[in-house]
């Protein structure tokens, strides 16, 4: 078993984009310390850069967190490091910074935002920049490319399938996501689903045929305990969950 019992991706609850909140912003150095200090694992982000570098951000473009507009893939790094995160003096920070930080303290749960032309390119800067981390790790994406590169070059690290019911989005690229049709493409580890999207018959036959199944992003107690039974690990904000296994 790839992921047994005792594996942080069972036991050990995921801070999404680290612990924020108030004057500490997502995805930023305060909210993986803090995250840290919690003992939570974390959930971020990545772009890949105009340059070609690995920037810890969500969004495809840096308005709603800066207040000025980039599009991520065709900006240099040196010109996002000069914003400010949410009118703090948190800045954008780079994967390696981001490792730096975590040093092996506690786990991280990588989301690769690889778009439709640069799956393979990020893919690669990922793995260059993973390959000599010590620390727990996983890594994940909505493009099944991404993850398919993964499987191909990288088959011992662990690799989930993101997905979502696609309610907003048309075309049949989309449905094939919502059923997990990629599965036997990617053969993911596990697959983190939309906790909007919960129960659902193609994440329960996901699960019996043996991913883990974790789900995002769970933002109050009570959802918690109303999907309980449908996921093996979840991804969490806006409250702290329980934490059976904390990282401290």
């Amino acid at each position: 078993m790839r992921i047994p019992e005792n594996h942080w991706l069972r036991t050990t609850k995921i801070a999404h984009r680290g612990l924020w909140g108030g004057a500490v912003p997502e995805n930023s150095t305060a909210s993986f310390k803090a995250a840290i200090q919690a003992g939570f694992a974390i959930e971020t982000d990545v772009h890949l850069t105009s340059d070609g570098q690995l920037i810890v951000h969500h969004d495809s473009n840096t308005l709603r967190q800066t207040g000025v507009k980039h599009e991520i893939t065709e900006t240099d790094l040196a010109t996002l490091k000069t914003l400010f995160l949410d009118g703090t003096q948190e800045k954008l920070i780079t994967l390696s910074e981001l490792l730096e930080i975590l040093n092996g303290q506690i786990p991280l749960m990588l989301e690769i935002k690889a778009n439709m032309t640069n799956s393979k390119e990020i893919a690669q800067a990922v793995h260059v920049i993973m390959k000599d981390y010590k620390g727990e790790f996983a890594v994940q994406a909505f493009n099944p490319l991404a993850v398919k590169w993964f499987k191909k070059n990288e088959p011992s690290w662990l690799r989930g399938q993101l997905s979502c019911s696609y309610s907003d989005q048309k075309g049949f690229a989309f449905y094939l996501g919502k059923i997990l049709f990629f599965n036997r493409m990617t053969k993911p580890d596990f697959v983190d689903y939309d906790q909007a999207d919960l129960p659902n018959k193609y994440v329960d036959k996901a699960k019996k045929q043996g991913k883990l199944i974790i789900t995002y992003t769970i933002t109050t107690p009570e959802r918690e305990k109303e999907l309980k039974g449908y996921y093996d690990n979840l991804i969490f904000e806006h409250y702290l969950p329980e934490n059976k296994n904390p990282m401290k």
